[in-house]
């Protein structure tokens, strides 16, 4: 605990909150988990508390509460009288971790909870600022499509750091709008690209669907990369992506040379400076980038159970990018599985979805949330993007 007390004073003195304690975090985290809608069982497992009775002492009825409480009444009492209310925007907490450590080769991220906690605490955000449904035409030239995204932005003029976020062959999911809104509070402007409803593509990974060109997702990234250089509250010069999965294939393509050549050679340019970092949960295709060079930071995290997206590709591309001088690193997760960062997805194996690991690619896949790799995740990727898209 000594050890802890140092940093973690610098981390209030950062945010404004000078004396605080760590279990004020505790409390207020487990009391947002709750309320979010995170089963009890989940949430002791992120709290580290060990009978239920400990855990329901943390989760207090604050202040806060009995605001939401009398706003809703407030509401409620509003409609019936027919007055018509203005709702507040509610603010938006944001939190900054540290900078972003190189490492020599493959990390093994090591299961420590509780000593996580603190950060994964910290950063847990206020549910309550409302995306903003929004839609831009993709960089395709000559068939420009229109597609839909989300954004999250912080409270204040900016200009702000902002995120891309390219979702995985299930679509949209409230996974990646969790995401978002962390970002919100970690003070980035965050958009959710929508790349499969706009092309008929419901929320599934059916091996029977037929695969849309590799270029299709890649124009609609790049359409939001120039939608974000258009907001007069983003810096155009701090701008990242983070994919997953699928969209982790291409979060990393969005800024490895030869891709950006080949994209330039049938008239798709990056506006500059183009995406600064790339963060690519579980990726799939890492196979076919192995040759290739990323040409900015680059982080891959990735569990070494992952039967989906196994991590051998991943490993072997990473270290041949960082022979030939890449900034890559990759964190292998133990005993981690596909969507281990999907708060509350119970272990699972998905019978129906593609898998290229499988015999004729098809079919199947073991999913399952990770408390553990969830926290070291969420702590590695607020350092990373800490690092490379804040201001120093």
């Amino acid at each position: 605990m000594g050890l802890f007390r140092r940093p973690w004073a610098r981390a209030c003195r950062l945010a404004g909150r000078l004396g605080a304690i760590v279990h004020d975090l505790r409390r207020s985290g487990i009391r947002r988990m709750v309320r979010a809608g995170i089963s009890e069982t989940v949430a002791m497992k992120v709290s580290g508390h060990r009978t239920a009775s400990m855990f329901r002492r943390y989760n207090i009825t604050s202040d806060e509460d009995l605001r939401a409480v009398a706003e809703r009444m407030g509401k409620t009492l509003g409609k019936s009288e027919g007055v018509r209310q203005k709702p507040a925007r509610p603010s938006c907490a944001r939190f900054s971790l540290s900078f972003y450590p190189a490492s020599p080769g493959p990390v093994y991220a090591q299961h420590m909870v509780r000593r996580v906690l603190s950060a994964l605490l910290a950063s847990t955000v206020i549910a309550g600022c409302a995306a903003t449904s929004l839609s831009f035409p993709n960089a395709t030239p000559g068939k420009s499509l229109v597609v839909p995204a989300w954004e999250e932005r912080p409270e204040g003029p900016g200009p702000f750091p902002a995120v891309v976020l390219l979702h995985g062959c299930h679509g949209v999911s409230e996974s990646n709008h969790e995401w978002a809104r962390w970002f919100r509070d970690q003070g980035y402007v965050a958009l959710i690209v929508d790349s499969w409803s706009p092309r008929g593509y419901g929320k599934t990974c059916d091996p029977k669907l037929p695969d849309i060109p590799n270029t299709d997702r890649f124009d609609d990234a790049v359409g939001a990369l120039r939608l974000l250089h258009s907001r007069p509250y983003v810096d155009r010069a701090r701008i990242g992506v983070i994919g997953w999965s699928n969209g982790g294939v291409f979060a990393i393509a969005l800024v490895n040379g030869p891709s950006l050549e080949r994209a330039r050679r049938r008239g798709v340019v990056l506006p500059e400076p183009g995406f600064r970092a790339s963060v690519g949960f579980y990726p799939g295709g890492c196979y076919s980038l192995v040759e290739e060079l990323v040409t900015r930071p680059l982080l891959v995290l990735i569990g070494d159970a992952d039967d989906w997206t196994v991590p051998g590709p991943c490993v072997a591309m990473v270290e041949a990018m960082r022979r030939r001088g890449a900034e890559a690193h990759i964190v292998l997760y133990p005993q981690a599985y596909h969507y281990f960062d999907v708060v509350g997805q119970p272990r699972a194996y998905l019978a129906e979805v593609a898998n290229r690991n499988k015999p004729n690619e098809c079919c199947g896949a073991t999913v399952a949330f990770d408390a553990g790799a969830f926290a070291d995740a969420r702590r590695r990727v607020a350092e990373f993007f800490g690092y490379h898209l804040k201001v120093r």
